[in-house]
């Protein structure tokens, strides 16, 4: 058996059809107004981000912040940008991939400052 990317969002598609998961979008106003917010922390964990990324590359300074802890952040977005894109989700995908520029910026502000 050949498995491709058309095979596995086939696949993907067959099991929510199987499991009785709602369509994207949903016809309930609520369950979009739910998506709407999920989107909407997406961005505002991102924004909560930039200030690590200011007080490392404006101030220089990267006391208090933990490498390990940074790269596997970068890791776990990484993993979750492989979701994204295998299942053909863009917004995980372009989520994911933001979140990896911004703890990017903190890991290599880490290593030259920290």
């Amino acid at each position: 058996m050949v498995y491709g990317s058309h095979g596995m969002h086939h696949l993907h598609k067959r099991l929510r059809n199987y499991q009785k998961h709602e369509p994207y979008p949903s016809s309930d106003s609520w369950i979009r107004t739910i998506d709407h917010i999920v989107y909407a922390t997406v961005f505002i964990g991102l924004l909560m981000s930039l200030p690590q990324v200011a007080k490392v590359w404006m101030g220089k300074n990267a006391s208090g912040l933990s490498l390990v802890s940074w790269v596997t952040y970068i890791f776990t977005n990484a993993a979750w940008m492989l979701y994204g894109f295998v299942h053909r989700d863009k917004t995980i995908f372009f989520a994911s991939l933001l979140w990896i520029f911004v703890h990017l910026a903190i890991v290599v502000g880490i290593v030259l400052y920290g």
